[in-house]
């Protein structure tokens, strides 16, 4: 996110705002009036919305995985297979879409 957003607020600034003459103007432009806050604005929810993303993903990867290994070899902290790993995977994403 701290890479990619200023990237994607350029992107969206060009798309928007018809004043400006292309990438590179549109990145001198927002540094000169705004500095590198500028790049930033909104990150706060992207931030939050990636984390709340990540923490729904990991979460349900390890209850699946543990329902997985409970159901088949009696204990959830038994070692997974290559199989429970990919379905755990497979249902956490999912849960992620």
């Amino acid at each position: 996110t701290a890479v990619g957003y200023p990237l994607d607020t350029v992107k969206v600034r060009i798309q928007t705002e018809r004043h400006y003459k292309g990438i590179w103007h549109c990145i001198q432009e927002t540094y000169r009036t705004e500095k590198v806050w500028g790049f930033y604005k909104g990150v706060s929810a992207s931030v939050l919305t990636v984390s709340v993303i990540s923490s729904v993903s990991f979460g349900a990867y390890k209850n699946f995985l543990c329902t997985i290994c409970k159901l088949r070899y009696g204990a959830a902290d038994a070692k997974p297979s290559k199989l429970d790993v990919s379905l755990a995977g497979g249902a956490a994403g999912a849960a992620r879409v």
